[in-house]
């Protein structure tokens, strides 16, 4: 079933919410400039541009390599040393802009569901709101996350997973 979900159709799922970045996400806006300077793309058109950014990501290994590879002939620098003078960085920025344009979805099935509900607010959540957040869960959802800059106590986590999912 994972297999399915994961590569549909023998092509690994990659994520991408169309317009998903905009103004309103300004270190989303830097981590696109950013992979983009480390392909060789051109300057992205004016926003909104598509999010890459999920919390259940899938990447085939040969598109990884083929994004590595291409990093180093861009930059000219070992891959980990070109990425490591990034201060702005995202990985799902990169990985998405390569196998989306570079690569033009050549080698992965295009989604814009994450398959897994996120809680990406920095404010802690109750236990009643953690359990609203998870009683609102799509069906096609295998997973959820509740960011660790929300500064969620675990036992508030805890409460609202059992009152859920009953374990």
């Amino acid at each position: 079933v994972m297999a399915a979900l994961a590569a549909p159709g023998g092509r690994v799922r990659l994520y991408r919410q169309d317009d998903g970045v905009g103004e309103s996400l300004p270190r989303h806006l830097r981590w696109h400039v950013a992979a983009r300077e480390l392909l060789g793309l051109p300057p992205a058109p004016t926003p909104p541009w598509p999010d890459y950014v999920s919390s259940l990501n899938c990447w085939d290994r040969d598109v990884v390599c083929g994004m590595l590879q291409r990093v180093e002939e861009v930059t000219g620098r070992r891959w980990v040393e070109a990425v490591g003078r990034q201060l702005h960085f995202s990985e799902w920025t990169l990985y998405g802009l390569f196998a989306d344009e570079a690569e033009h979805a050549g080698h992965v099935a295009l989604t814009g569901e994450s398959l897994c509900h996120s809680y990406w607010d920095t404010v802690p959540l109750t236990a009643d709101a953690a359990t609203d957040l998870l009683s609102a869960m799509p069906e096609h959802d295998v997973a959820y996350m509740i960011g660790a800059k929300s500064h969620t106590p675990s036992p508030v986590r805890r409460a609202a997973h059992r009152r859920v999912f009953g374990r």
